[in-house]
């Protein structure tokens, strides 16, 4: 135990106090010699002997003051004493009422834990006895504090002989290095019922030699039954994980497999010998593989589950299926993260059928083309490419002639194989990086990255006009069509999408007065087609 200010003051004050007890002692007995002396010297044979004149003094007179100085020395000698030991008592009584008190404030803390807090000290001569010992100690075994103090063997010899040595042994070892121990024991109830018991304490050695160790105990005789149970259990969840339907696994925190169950054969083809103690990184998704190890890293870290993980995995045939992952960590006894247990789930199901929703919201169902919103949004993307470079783009607008008659004389149907054609070929007139959409009916926008001049845009317009020109094959059918295009280029024509858009429209009506068949560049002096004129030419 630490040493506090009013232990060293008791220690001087008993000191004070021996010293007057030793003055005490011996001047009674130089003060009864001095006298034995005198006596003899002055009034007994002795006199007569050795002085037939008359008495002889033993000290000269001025040395005669000797008496009442021994006795003035006695008296502040004897007052010395009184006012020490006064003070040695009131110094006692304060750090009992301090320890009283400190106690006391234990007590009120420790009242509501679900075990005890105690201290154990061990003398140098091997003696155990308990200092301390809060009241939960009788929750859990039916005796008093009072009771552990008075007798050490009221707890230890509860410990079950076969934990006893151990118990001792670790203890005396982590006292030895002074660190903290941390054990679990059995120990025997009153009444004969086992418990178990997990004590944490942390030792500390006196000045004599002692060793005290302060710390807490729980009663874990619930949870310890519970561990009981579940590996009683294991053979029945065995049976439940190897015919579930999802896939149990288990990974180290390195990303090795240690354990998958059964039916992973069945669901991704591989035998379990050819995936157990390998890492998962050989059958994830090089695109995923990034997002898998931070999900194994944020269990790791955080301690904690995690959910919804979405990642691609390698079935035995080449496929890559996709699953959707939930995990935990596992513990050891110090609490660090030994190992990740989890649940996989094939979705490669619902993400296929989330892709077609995806590409229904963003591409044509007839032509398989870029729809408006889409088209838009990749040549925004195209647009602020240039702009940080200073390059140009070029937007044609793509108006089918003669497309009307042909669906008013066929019907819809040879209309729509029309169209699928002329998005057929649309798409194999333009360079890999450039993009054609279907904005509706008849008519087709393009876009063209990095355009250097206005005649690169109408080379690629009279292109597009020759291939669109060829007859069309339908239903033996011999179908002839042409197209009008209005070409608009970035930044001389707008400076944004929406703008060229606009442009490029204006443009085509101007290419349709032309004549058809042609392409125009957008001129904004020209105005455009009438409204009526232009229906009527479709």
């Amino acid at each position: 135990m630490k040493k506090t200010a009013g232990n060293i003051s008791f220690r001087a004050k008993w000191s004070a106090s021996r010293w007057g007890l030793v003055l005490l002692a011996v001047l009674p007995a130089l003060l009864g010699a001095y006298f034995i002396v005198e006596v003899l010297v002055l009034a007994g044979p002795v006199a007569s002997a050795a002085a037939p004149n008359g008495p002889v003094r033993l000290l000269p007179d001025w040395q005669n003051l000797l008496l009442p100085t021994l006795l003035l020395w006695l008296f502040f000698a004897l007052f010395a004493l009184l006012v020490t030991r006064r003070a040695y008592i009131s110094g006692r009584s304060e750090q009992r009422a301090r320890a009283r008190d400190f106690f006391h404030k234990l007590d009120q803390l420790t009242r509501n834990l679900p075990g005890f807090v105690y201290q154990l000290q061990r003398d140098p001569d091997g003696r155990w006895h308990y200092p301390y010992a809060s009241e939960g100690v009788s929750k859990i075994f039916g005796v008093t504090p009072e009771q552990v103090a008075a007798d050490a063997e009221t707890l230890m010899g509860r410990i079950h002989p076969d934990d006893y040595d151990r118990v001792v042994r670790e203890s005396l070892q982590t006292a030895s290095r002074l660190e903290p121990w941390v054990g679990r024991f059995r120990m025997i109830h009153p009444d004969g019922r086992l418990l178990w018991i997990e004590a944490r304490d942390t030792p500390q050695k006196l000045p004599d030699g002692s060793i005290l160790w302060t710390g807490y105990a729980n009663d874990i005789t619930e949870h310890k039954e519970l561990e009981e149970a579940l590996r009683t259990s294991e053979a029945t969840f065995r049976a439940y994980v190897e015919n579930a339907n999802d896939i149990i696994y288990a990974v180290s925190p390195e990303g090795v497999l240690t354990y998958v169950s059964p039916n992973w054969t069945e669901i991704l083809g591989h035998e379990l010998a050819e995936v157990v103690n390998r890492k998962f990184d050989l059958y994830t998704h090089p695109d995923d593989l990034a997002r898998s190890h931070e999900f194994l890293r944020n269990i790791e870290v955080n301690g904690q589950k995690q959910e919804g993980y979405e990642y691609r995995i390698r079935h035995r045939n080449g496929e890559w299926r996709w699953h959707t992952a939930n995990a935990s960590p596992l513990f050891d006894e110090q609490g660090k993260v030994v190992g990740i247990v989890g649940i996989t789930r094939d979705i490669t199901e619902r993400k296929q059928a989330e892709a077609r929703i995806t590409r229904m919201a963003h591409y044509d169902a007839l032509t398989d083309l870029p729809n408006r919103s889409l088209f838009v949004e990749m040549a925004q993307h195209a647009l602020a490419s240039a702009r940080r470079q200073g390059g140009k783009i070029a937007l044609l607008f793509v108006d089918l002639d003669n497309f009307k008659p042909v669906n008013d004389q066929y019907g819809h149907a040879v209309g729509d194989l029309l169209l699928q054609q002329v998005a057929r070929r649309l798409t194999g007139c333009l360079r890999a990086a450039d993009q054609v959409g279907r904005i509706s009916g008849d008519e087709f926008i393009v876009l063209l990255h990095t355009v250097d001049r206005h005649p690169d845009a109408f080379t690629a317009a009279d292109k597009i006009r020759a291939a669109l020109h060829q007859p069309f094959m339908i239903e033996e059918r011999n179908l002839q069509i042409s197209a009008s295009i209005g070409i608009a280029i970035f930044p001389d024509h707008g400076g944004e999408i929406g703008e060229l858009l606009r442009h490029a429209d204006h443009a085509m009506y101007q290419a349709k007065e032309a004549g058809r068949n042609t392409a125009r560049l957008f001129m904004p002096d020209q105005p455009p087609l009438a409204a009526g004129k232009r229906e009527a030419e479709g």
